[in-house]
């Protein structure tokens, strides 16, 4: 059983014990069954940390710190009944009893025991628990900027994996430009090392993908295009063979850049048609180093050659016949001109995000696949992972996960200035609204450098 599944019977047997606590009195042996299955979900859980958290969001429920990607009816109704306490986070910490469970389940409900009670607001859920002595079950409010989420700590095991590629990229390609044979395998691996994170988590990956500081253009732009066609790909399908396929085509489509003088890549002049006619023809030279390669698939020949031809095929390099461009080629080509259009170069500043966003929805059906540009949008929505918030209430916000039904209205962390003095929401949905009006409680203005 996969952990999400565990969480998920986690949450299912504390509904069952809520909902049992208003029907039967305490300890009544239907109670006892179902308290013994949230201890059993617990030990599993903890079989791999020493604490297990529940956390609410808007109308969410969070697990470990992030949400679930669908919300199943369980889910909600917990979120409801955590939020009509006031609390935003529930921890389980090892060592917890079945007394502890006891005592959680009685506070919950209320000495009434009925749907609806809601404790005295003089009284802390926090402050009954530990009157009943419980000190392994705890009561909070979310504060990310006190506390590790699941995605700050995968971050440094990602942005290892992320430098690896960048420098074992480098290595492939200085063996182009000396005449040797392309290490096949080393990309192989590189790409395998990408896909175990981004099939764990995409969101620290995709953020390290729009971080603007990294230093070399060409490797970084390339892991870069990797990370966000493999990203596409496991949207895509569960095959690990068409995702690695479609990776390794990705991380060698641009091979053929060794072959242009370094100064035209770098040069921050307007190029003359002659350097432009250069640059054009990296794809056939991309072509003719992979095509020497031992190990290359056809596939990764095939992307390198076709990927500047365009969705309505008006690019280059031109062909007699108007053949169109294979399906793992359009995938790298959005991932290679949103990351252009998202980097610093010699030529060109970066576009804004929700700039990219409309550029995307603009050539939808002309440069880009019109399928994959859709599902592109719900991936990374108007605002990547990372990318920093201007709000309405003047606030500021970090970008943590896209919301597939708007791509305006990420999950976000506040940074700076919280709209109520000792306001301890930290991680907000931009899609909540108010439930007396309808209107939303926040809206991102613009993205910020």
């Amino acid at each position: 059983m996969s952990t999400a599944s565990e969480y998920l019977e986690l949450v299912r047997h504390l509904m069952a014990a809520v909902n049992g606590r208003r029907i039967y009195p305490p300890r009544h042996p239907a109670l006892d069954r179902t308290l013994s299955r949230i201890e059993q979900a617990l030990h599993h859980l903890m079989v791999s940390r020493d604490e297990v958290q529940l956390g609410v969001l808007g109308n969410h429920l969070l697990a470990d710190g992030l949400p679930w990607e669908e919300q199943e009816e369980p889910l909600s109704l917990l979120s409801q009944e955590l939020r009509s306490r006031k609390i935003d986070k529930l921890t389980f910490q090892r060592g917890f009893t079945r007394t502890d469970l006891d005592c959680l389940l009685e506070v919950l409900c209320g000495d009434q025991a009925s749907p609806g009670t809601l404790l005295p607001e003089s009284v802390p859920v926090a402050d009954l628990l530990a009157g009943r002595g419980v000190s392994r079950i705890r009561v909070g409010h979310l504060n990310l900027e006190a506390e590790p989420s699941a995605l700050g700590a995968a971050v440094p095991s990602e942005r290892g994996a992320y430098e690896d590629a960048v420098s074992g990229l480098s290595d492939a390609m200085d063996c182009a430009s000396t005449g040797r044979f392309i290490r096949t395998r080393q990309i192989v691996t590189l790409v395998e090392s990408l896909m175990e994170h981004l099939a764990r988590d995409p969101a620290p990956m995709l953020m390290l993908s729009t971080l603007r500081g990294h230093s070399e253009y060409t490797y970084t732009h390339i892991v870069n295009v990797t990370i966000l066609t493999i990203a596409q790909a496991q949207v895509l399908t569960d095959d690990p063979e068409i995702i690695r396929e479609y990776g390794i085509a990705a991380m060698m489509h641009d091979m053929g850049k060794v072959k242009i003088p370094k100064e035209i890549l770098d040069s921050r002049a307007r190029l003359s048609e002659a350097d432009f006619e250069l640059i054009r023809r990296h794809p056939i030279e991309s072509l003719h180093l992979l095509r020497e390669s031992p190990g290359v698939s056809d596939l990764a020949l095939i992307v390198a050659f076709e990927h500047h031809r365009r969705f309505d095929l008006t690019g280059y390099p031109a062909l007699p016949a108007p053949l169109p461009q294979h399906f793992a080629t359009r995938v790298v080509t959005l991932a290679d001109a949103y990351d252009a259009m998202r980097s610093n170069r010699s030529y060109q500043r970066e576009v804004p995000p929700e700039q990219a966003l409309q550029i995307l929805q603009q050539q939808s059906g002309k440069m880009f696949d019109p399928v994959l540009v859709r599902t592109f949008i719900r991936m990374m929505g108007a605002f990547p992972p990372g990318t920093r918030l201007r709000l309405d209430t003047g606030e500021e916000a970090m970008a943590l996960k896209a919301n597939p039904e708007d791509p305006f209205r990420p999950i976000v962390r506040l940074v700076v200035g919280t709209s109520s003095e000792g306001e301890r929401l930290k991680l907000v949905n931009l899609a909540e609204r108010d439930p007396k009006t309808g209107a939303y409680l926040r809206s991102a203005t613009c993205s910020l450098p």
